[in-house]
């Protein structure tokens, strides 16, 4: 594995909303020069900034039988905050997938290019699709599915409908280390074909070159390119190991 994240776990995952989180003891202080940083994006960002409401990293139970990941939902503006110099603690939850299509009796994984006005990793590839975990992943009593968010994020970067996708599956939760967030990573299956998938996102604005990647060839993808996100890293890595490429190969 990738010296560049590190493994959460690759097993059966659980995930909790923290209604106490770290955020909510933040003093007075402290809020106004947030909020000074936060007046100060968006004269340079405009409309293309939001204060959305995010999933940040409370505390971990993990268990042989089950890891449960406890995470607070609170404002994105703390985040950016953080990365201009205010150190907060805070360590943001996304999620990441790894679309599988099919196609002749090969099974092909989607990857593209990430866009030149992202904060982090521009151009650099990853497999699709990834983002943020939101408000709108949690559920009545406390719970999380950040599966929700990623099909949210299918349809809105890839264009494929949750309704074609016929299997979800974790694969593994890591650390990106340098990035400091945490991101929980799915198998996606879809019967479509590599070039639909590819058609579709074409109108996407937030990937560039999207391409399909045999898995038979996967561990030759990894050689061949050296700016690729890490945690698309791991999941190759993963699935390397993983039956599903000793059946391809």
């Amino acid at each position: 594995m990738s010296d560049a994240v590190e493994i959460i776990t690759n097993g059966e995952i659980e995930v909790l909303q923290d209604i106490h989180g770290r955020t909510s003891s933040i003093s007075r202080e402290l809020s106004r020069e947030i909020d000074e940083k936060w007046l100060e994006s968006k004269k340079k960002y405009g409309d293309a900034l939001y204060d959305a409401q995010i999933c940040y990293f409370s505390k971990m139970d993990k268990k042989p039988e089950k890891t449960t990941l406890y995470l607070e939902c609170s404002d994105y503006k703390f985040f950016k905050a953080q990365r201009e110099g205010i150190d907060l603690n805070l360590t943001p939850v996304g999620v990441s997938g790894a679309l599988i299509c099919e196609e002749n009796g090969g099974l092909f994984i989607i990857a593209a290019k990430r866009a030149k006005n992202v904060e982090q990793y521009k151009g650099y590839i990853e497999f699709v699709p990834a983002g943020g975990i939101n408000k709108s992943a949690i559920s009545g009593q406390n719970r999380i599915f950040p599966e929700k968010t990623l099909l949210e994020e299918l349809e809105e970067e890839v264009h494929v409908r949750r309704e074609e996708i016929k299997n979800t599956q974790h694969i593994v939760t890591v650390k990106d280390k340098k990035e400091n967030v945490i991101d929980i990573c799915y198998l996606l299956q879809t019967s479509l074909a590599p070039k639909t998938v590819l058609q579709r996102m074409a109108a996407s604005d937030e990937y560039t070159d999207p391409q399909a990647i045999p898995l038979a060839n996967i561990a030759l993808f990894l050689k061949k390119n050296s700016q690729i996100v890490p945690v698309s890293r791991s999941i190759a890595e993963m699935l390397i190991s993983s039956e599903i490429i000793k059946k391809q190969v």
